[in-house]
């Protein structure tokens, strides 16, 4: 038996996967720290400017109010591109949200050395 966040108790060896997923999820999406001490941020909104959404690209972090993976802004502001260049790009996409997006992907850089 597990008991869903609205309080409903599932029978999981007679409906397996029943809504499991959601609830694991939402405690990884908690924040934690590593082993190595190393502060690991909410993951339903790691910065102001970027979104985790089990909906949207299958939970991928993305630009918020958008569709935009937050590693493929950070990956065009580290190769030089200019942020009204990315914004003319990706018009969904704001100038604020870039540096969001490169300081969240250098972190997740450092957690998965």
């Amino acid at each position: 038996m597990v008991k869903t966040p609205a309080g409903q108790l599932l029978d999981l060896e007679h409906k397996p996967g029943t809504v499991l997923e959601e609830i694991l999820m939402a405690d990884v999406l908690e924040p934690f720290e590593t082993r190595e001490g190393t502060a690991v941020p909410a993951m339903r909104a790691p910065r102001p400017h970027l979104v985790i959404d089990p909906h949207l690209l299958g939970g991928y972090p993305v630009i918020a109010g958008s569709r935009v993976p937050f590693d493929l802004v950070a990956g065009l502001a580290d190769e030089g591109t200019k942020p009204a260049e990315i914004v003319q790009m990706f018009p969904s996409v704001s100038k604020r949200a870039i540096p969001d997006a490169r300081e969240f992907a250098r972190q997740v850089a450092r957690v998965a050395a």
